[in-house]
């Protein structure tokens, strides 16, 4: 079975994902951008650490399962034996003879390996079924923990969104980090959203005056609060947190078909 940790790769973690900021000596604290890009980055790691919990907890599932099928297993075996070869002593016994006690055990260890077959048979039957079933079992499993994994993450950047919404100022300039002397920004927002973008302590136009001289924040009636979708004149970036999660999650989705 391949490792559920392969699932999540680096390289789908899309503009979210940063390298981890480590403080050396002598450095003072991280950078209030450096904090929040790791919020996001956290974000990624705890749903990975979901998915690996999950698959080594469901690996020693199967493992303890096998276990107890054969144990089962020598046990009907053995319990089949004594309960045949009991049974055909107590019948000679009775007979009062012992040709009749000779021939009661013969009949009753036979009857006892005739049980004893069915058992494992049955038991048999039941072994092939979860091995042939088993791969779509686990394939479905994981599916699950990946879509648990991105409702983790989602849950946990919309909850630091709510503590911190400078952490949307971070998702923003992730997202045009790579441009430069445009003509003009246009960030499309919900009400709420434009509001935490605008302050004039923490205005998105002055931490974005490296990429363009004319941002606007655009009110859009019927978009979330975690929506953004940033237009430039020859670029449509969506960066808003669900658009880029739902993308990861595809991605994931991919990985999974590919490997399996």
């Amino acid at each position: 079975m391949k490792l559920l940790s392969k699932v999540i790769k680096a390289s789908q973690y899309g503009p979210f994902m940063e390298e981890p900021v480590f403080q050396s000596a002598g450095v003072g604290h991280a950078s209030v951008e450096e904090q929040r890009k790791l919020i996001l980055e956290e974000a990624f790691q705890k749903a990975k650490q979901i998915i690996e919990s999950a698959q080594s907890y469901s690996s020693a599932q199967l493992r303890d399962c096998a276990q107890r099928v054969e144990e089962e297993l020598q046990e009907a075996k053995k319990q089949g034996y004594q309960d045949g070869f009991s049974r055909g002593r107590e019948e000679g016994e009775k007979a009062g003879l012992q040709s009749g006690m000779r021939q009661g055990i013969s009949e009753g260890e036979k009857r006892a390996d005739e049980e004893n077959q069915t058992r494992l048979n049955e038991l048999s039957e039941m072994i092939r079924s979860v091995e042939k079933s088993k791969t779509e079992i686990l394939a479905k499993f994981e599916s699950d923990l990946t879509d648990l994994a991105v409702t983790i993450a989602k849950t946990i950047i919309k909850r630091e969104l709510e503590a911190d919404p400078g952490v949307l100022h971070a998702i923003v300039q992730n997202a045009v980090d790579s441009y430069r002397n445009q003509a003009w920004v246009r960030i499309y927002v919900s009400g709420n959203t434009a509001k935490l973008l605008t302050k004039a302590d923490v205005s998105i136009a002055k931490e974005l005056e490296s990429v363009s001289d004319h941002v606007k924040v655009v009110v859009t009636p019927g978009i979330g609060d975690e929506a953004c979708v940033i237009e430039m004149p020859d670029q449509v970036i969506d960066a808003g947190v669900d658009t880029q999660l739902n993308k990861i999650q595809s991605a994931m989705h991919d990985s999974e078909r590919s490997e399996q």
